[in-house]
């Protein structure tokens, strides 16, 4: 009985591993997120975060009044969701981003789910505190990342990984959280998952807000991502999990014909 029990369980592992559907982008649902600019080297009003009409139900991003400088901005679920521990935040690349202007679209994880703008006067005004974001860099055909804590801390950075078979081969991009102070990044293609980088020593608190993070230098529309969920575990491998349900599916078939016979 133990045996079946044990083969049940694995069994379950291949059909369970479901998705939380966040949101899939089919209506404009600006009202449950906050947006923030976190970053700002001029009076630049912020990007606009809307749904596509083509692709219809995509989320995209445009900047029409830019004019010098660096823009950040993040875009937050303000309705409760957050990245617990074994958790995985996906996304769905659906566009391909290769792009000739500076335009930074993907995920962000916050401390907060209520993000305040920083107020420019003059230089850089930085209020990247407890963010991380792991991005498409359409324009030089990599993905980038950075992560700060609550005291504005960079804790780690970088704007130029590779993609296996370049950037317009992603489908997705990815954050998973190992433990509370652990986080993953990485992306996807059609041959699978690959981690980007592991981050360690980040402060318990991330992961309180989730959504989206832009950095906007040209005037242009941006995009295109789809379908944000969360999976109870980390990125698993597709093919894995078939092959591991059917695995236990005739591990089953062959113990219950041992006790018939």
């Amino acid at each position: 009985m133990k045996k079946i029990s044990a083969i049940l369980f694995i069994c379950s592992i291949g059909v369970a591993v479901q998705a939380q559907l966040i949101d899939d982008f089919s209506t404009n649902s600006s009202a449950d997120y906050n947006q923030a600019i976190v970053l700002a080297q001029s009076a630049d009003p912020a990007a606009v975060f809307g749904i596509a009409s083509s692709p219809a139900g995509t989320l995209q991003v445009s900047q029409s009044s830019f004019t010098s400088g660096a823009q950040q901005d993040v875009y937050i679920r303000n309705d409760g969701w957050s990245l617990g521990v074994g958790q995985t935040l996906m996304i769905d690349v659906v566009s391909p981003f290769q792009n000739s202007v500076y335009s930074d679209f993907g995920l962000a994880l916050m401390e907060t789910a209520s993000p305040t703008s920083v107020t420019w006067a003059s230089g850089t005004a930085d209020g990247r505190n407890g963010l991380l974001d792991l991005y498409i860099k359409g324009q030089y055909g990599t993905v980038g990342y950075r992560a700060s804590n609550s005291a504005n801390t960079q804790l780690y950075s970088s704007s130029g990984v590779n993609v296996n078979g370049g950037v317009t081969a992603l489908t997705g991009l990815w954050i998973s959280r190992p433990s509370s102070t652990e986080f993953d990044v990485g992306y996807s293609t059609a041959s699978g998952n690959t981690l980007v980088k592991a981050m360690t020593g980040m402060d318990t608190a991330m992961g309180t807000g989730l959504g989206f993070y832009s950095d906007m230098r040209a005037n242009t529309t941006y995009g295109y991502l789809d379908n944000l969920q969360i999976l109870p575990d980390v990125v698993p491998e597709p093919t894995s999990l078939a092959f591991l349900g059917l695995g236990g599916l005739l591990a089953l078939f062959g113990v219950m014909r041992r006790k018939a016979a």
